[in-house]
């Protein structure tokens, strides 16, 4: 028996139909029943029952296409595996200023399964050159001109505190946060920026407590009841949020459009534009 007459009978297994299996490999639907047929006489047993025009995989079948599969998807795999190893690394460069962990888990997923990408990711904003970059994840801005971009998401914005802050459970308007502690990241970040506005606004100046420049040290002290913060309604799901509520305020209403952006010229590669095509996919569902 050979590799080619093996094929032959799983794809015959799975359709029940000579003329399938040979529509599949291009090939006449006798030549597919003459292959299964020396098989059989190999093997000394019957696969298929045959009447008239139709055949149906009988039990001794069904256990041999079983096992078969199986060696079939190891061999597969294993084929996959080495021929991947020939092939040179495609590295994707990423520059993420918006959504770092649902990136980040989308990078992990991807590249698990295209063990051949690899990415590089950056979080700095202060970067000045962001040609260097494939891909970039930010808010919606008119800041990045020639590139092509598509939105990912659009999500509602609320201010948040630790469920135990004196500010939970009323209702209120920014006015009544005047004189509120704020954990913020810095000036040129939107959330800073939307306070800002606000406060403004309202004619006061924000009382910020905790600056920083890293997400989890900002939960860290929201969750400790240092104070207030602004973030996506969503993120409320995340574990380190899980002790955080959204507090009730009527005039603040903002969303954040989250984007991503690359250059027209990677549309050729396939490389980029297959996680491109991946981030679409999971940003709209």
């Amino acid at each position: 028996m050979d590799l080619l007459q093996l094929r032959y009978f799983i794809e015959s297994a799975k359709t029940e139909s000579f003329t399938k299996t040979a529509q599949k490999y291009t090939v006449p639907a006798s030549s597919v029943s003459a292959s299964i047929k020396r098989l059989e006489d190999e093997l000394g047993v019957q696969l298929f029952d045959r009447k008239a025009n139709r055949i149906k995989l009988n039990a001794k079948g069904h256990m041999f296409a079983e096992t078969l599969s199986l060696a079939f998807d190891q061999t597969n795999a294993v084929i996959s595996e080495i021929t991947a190893l020939e092939q040179p690394k495609r590295e994707i460069t990423l520059l993420v200023l918006a959504r770092r962990g649902w990136i980040t888990d989308l990078v992990i997923q991807y590249q698990k399964q295209h063990p051949e990408i690899s990415f590089r990711m950056s979080h700095n904003g202060g970067v000045t050159d962001r040609s260097i970059f494939d891909i970039i994840i930010d808010e919606q801005s008119d800041r990045y001109i020639g590139y092509t971009h598509f939105v990912l998401m659009t999500e509602k914005l609320c201010i948040k505190a630790h469920k135990d802050s004196p500010f939970a459970g009323k209702q209120l308007t920014v006015s009544h946060l005047q004189n509120a502690p704020f954990i913020m990241m810095d000036k040129t970040t939107t959330m800073r920026q939307i306070l800002q506005k606000h406060s403004m606004r309202c004619n006061f100046t924000p009382n910020i407590v905790v600056e920083c420049e890293d997400r989890h040290c900002l939960l860290k002290c929201v969750n400790a009841g240092l104070g207030l913060t602004i973030g996506t309604v969503s993120a409320l799901n995340d574990p380190l949020e899980l002790d955080m509520v959204p507090l009730d305020v009527s005039d603040f209403c903002e969303t954040q459009t989250i984007c991503l952006y690359h250059r027209q010229c990677h549309k050729e590669d396939t490389g980029i534009s297959g996680f491109v095509e991946f981030l679409l996919k999971n940003g709209s569902e």
